[in-house]
């Protein structure tokens, strides 16, 4: 079943991703990549995991935009909320670290690895995926110039 690792990362070429390579982090597998996301780099994690007894394959897209914000008061999550409503795939969410807070993205996606069109089904995840993280990028950069 782990022959689906190489057809997700010639996918993930085909849909602009760069600098494709698998890496662990924290004992699970992804797909490192960078797109370009409003003319800028942005890099993202594509986790992958293998269920062989149900023929399934659970895929989790992952992406921090920047910049760095302040603790974000609630008129802030009310905003990530509004985005959120509109989007057709994935959400936007505060992720921190120690006191660095960023906007984060994240979808996932679970598919039957026996289903023939599972190819085309990824594609599409990815695809739309990096639609949608276009677009919150360009809406977050339009906000955190105003909130500035």
């Amino acid at each position: 079943m782990k022959n689906y690792i190489e057809n997700i990362k010639s996918l993930v070429g085909q849909v602009g991703g760069a600098n494709v390579h698998e890496q662990i982090i924290d004992d699970q597998e992804i797909i490192a990549f960078q797109i370009t996301s409003n003319g800028k780099p942005l890099n993202v994690a594509l986790f992958h995991r293998g269920y062989e007894e149900q023929n399934q394959l659970m895929l989790q897209l992952f992406a921090s935009f920047a910049p760095i914000y302040d603790e974000p008061g609630a008129d802030f999550y009310q905003v990530l909320e509004r985005f959120n409503l509109n989007s057709i795939i994935g959400h936007i969410f505060f992720s921190h670290e120690e006191e660095i807070h960023r906007i984060s993205y994240k979808s996932n996606c679970v598919l039957d690895i026996k289903d023939p069109a599972h190819t085309v089904n990824i594609k599409i995840f990815l695809e739309t995926s990096i639609l949608m993280m276009g677009e919150f990028d360009q809406q977050l950069s339009l906000i955190w110039h105003m909130w500035r």
